[in-house]
């Protein structure tokens, strides 16, 4: 019962990692993105996992895009005659010095959820995978020495055994 435990835990580890990438991997036209500094509190505080509907976005909306190779969300507070839009965090004082094209944007914010950013990132990490695959075995390996077998190995001998009698 234990080994299967370790065993349950860690699939369910795996499969969580393996479904969020697959799921806001962009392939539903949503993607989620993790919010890295307090710009946007308190509406979204860091490291809270944003979910973002790619092309879909008005302004007074947050929105995602890429700046300078990274993906900032911010609110959009106005469009620009020439179709940019400038952006503001909530908790910043004054508005981006640089406009956002809407070629920068991949979409509007729709939803998110406090923390989660962070697990995503910890999970993401090929460290932290391998470190959780070694609890597994780990934990599948010892938990019997510590707890002894189960009652229902102790009482059934097994097919090898129950044979080997018979002879």
């Amino acid at each position: 019962m234990k080994r299967l435990f370790a065993f349950l835990l860690l699939a369910v580890v795996a499969a969580t990692v393996i479904g969020i990438g697959m799921l806001f991997g962009g392939h539903l036209g949503y993607q989620a993105f993790v919010i890295r500094t307090g710009s946007m509190s308190p509406t979204i505080p860091p490291q809270s996992l944003v979910v973002v509907r790619t092309g879909e976005y008005s302004v007074g909306q947050v929105v995602s895009f890429v700046k300078d190779g990274s993906v900032v969300s911010h609110r959009i507070v106005r469009q620009n005659p020439d179709g940019g839009f400038t952006t503001q965090g909530d908790a910043n004082r004054t508005a981006d010095p640089t406009p956002v094209q809407p070629s920068q944007v991949i979409g509007g914010v729709v939803s998110h959820v406090d923390r989660l950013g962070f697990w995503v990132v910890y999970l993401s990490r090929p460290l932290t995978l391998a470190s959780l695959a070694m609890l597994g075995v780990f934990l599948w390996a010892v938990l019997p020495l510590l707890f002894g077998r189960d009652e229902d190995e102790a009482r059934d001998p097994g097919p090898g055994l129950a044979a080997a009698s018979l002879v």
